[in-house]
């Protein structure tokens, strides 16, 4: 009964704070301090009320929970995704430092990866859905009269096609009127960094210049609220488990 209830209380202050931050991220695309710190006193408080420090249990619980935090810190430093998002992983992986006992409300076994890690897998792969969206604004975008791409810009297939699932043409005026929302990339398609691409890293500053109008369109890139991934995947996690796991397994017991 007692476990029963510290799961709740975990769950509950994963929903509400991870709820939260992305609320902040959707709106300003950053999240406060305040959500961490009140995350990791949470997290803290659940495991004393499961894990007696003063037996081997505690030593081991630890080791789990730096060995996550060096993963989740170093694929922060190769760029896989931004402070906040670093941030929401190690508090995670404080909350559920270990391997879970439960098995998934839909899945097939118990669960064999932390909850930390099989979220940030399936954050990974639900936030694939940036790409065909962003195809699809860009279509219908071409369709009302507005051409991706200048005939002039010189550039591979390869970049245009990237760009095209990645990149946003808006007029300046548009771009300054929401910089929170994007990330300027660039004034034409030859001028736009193939690595900033595929790193979302492109260049911070807006355009400006006596040489730029507001009518002017320019290439942005869409700053994604990740905060909502992290969310989504830690929901799947409790209901469907690792899905890069679970649809494999689920194949291979139908065959």
């Amino acid at each position: 009964m007692q476990g029963d209830i510290i799961e709740a209380l975990r769950v509950g202050a994963v929903v509400a704070l991870l709820g939260a931050s992305s609320i902040q991220d959707w709106r300003k695309r950053e999240v406060s301090d305040n959500v961490w710190l009140l995350f990791i006193l949470v997290a803290v408080l659940v495991n004393l009320l499961q894990f007696d420090i003063l037996n081997d249990n505690f030593s081991s619980v630890l080791g789990m929970w730096l060995l996550q935090a060096m993963i989740f810190a170093g694929l922060y430093w190769v760029g896989a995704f931004g402070g906040a998002d670093a941030k929401s992983y190690l508090c995670l992986s404080l909350m559920y430092p270990t391997i879970p006992s439960f098995a998934p409300l839909l899945g097939m076994h118990e669960a064999i990866l932390t909850v930390a890690i099989s979220s940030f897998a399936n954050s990974a792969l639900l936030s694939l859905i940036y790409v065909p969206l962003n195809l699809a604004h860009n279509a219908l975008t071409t369709l009302n009269g507005v051409p991706f791409s200048d005939p002039d810009d010189n550039v591979s297939t390869l970049k245009r096609l990237t760009a095209l699932g990645l990149l946003r043409r808006l007029k300046a005026s548009e771009f300054s009127g929401s910089s929170h929302s994007y990330q300027f990339a660039g004034h034409s398609l030859s001028e736009v960094s193939f690595k900033s691409l595929v790193s979302f890293d492109c260049d911070s500053e807006a355009p400006g210049g006596s040489d730029i109008n507001e009518s002017q369109r320019v290439y942005v890139q869409p700053l994604v609220p990740l905060q909502v991934f992290v969310l989504a995947g830690f929901i799947v996690t409790l209901v469907v488990g690792n899905i890069m796991l679970e649809v494999p397994l689920a194949l291979i017991r139908r065959a």
